[in-house]
């Protein structure tokens, strides 16, 4: 059984794109464990970070690789980052983003993916 680590942390709680686009992913996957694990509701000593702009994948990119490596240092190796950046910008880049954030989770969600 798959088992799925779903934290909840955007500021706009189950309204934010990014918590639907996750709830959305996770019922994908209706026999998997998933431990959720609300940073709003309960949170923990933290710093938090967030960014309007169009960053992942260019060196203004801070935050992808610090993630990655922190997460990797706890023992969790098998990591993917789904973006939906550029939210403000415009309408029509927030449809995009959605979009291209819905089809990479619809992606990772196939059954040959989760086998690997």
């Amino acid at each position: 059984m798959k088992t799925i680590l779903h934290l909840k942390s955007s500021i706009f709680g189950n309204g934010g794109q990014s918590s639907r686009l996750a709830e959305e992913f996770v019922a994908q996957f209706p026999r998997a464990r998933v431990v959720t694990r609300d940073l709003s509701g309960s949170p923990l000593p933290h710093l938090d970070a967030a960014r309007g702009g169009l960053y992942a994948g260019t060196p203004r990119d801070t935050q992808t690789q610090y993630v990655h490596d922190f997460l990797a240092f706890l023992g969790i190796t098998d990591v993917r980052f789904v973006y939906a950046e550029g939210l403000a910008i415009s309408e029509a880049s927030k449809t995009e983003s959605v979009a291209k954030a819905r089809s990479v989770l619809h992606e990772l969600a196939q059954p040959e993916r989760i086998a690997a």
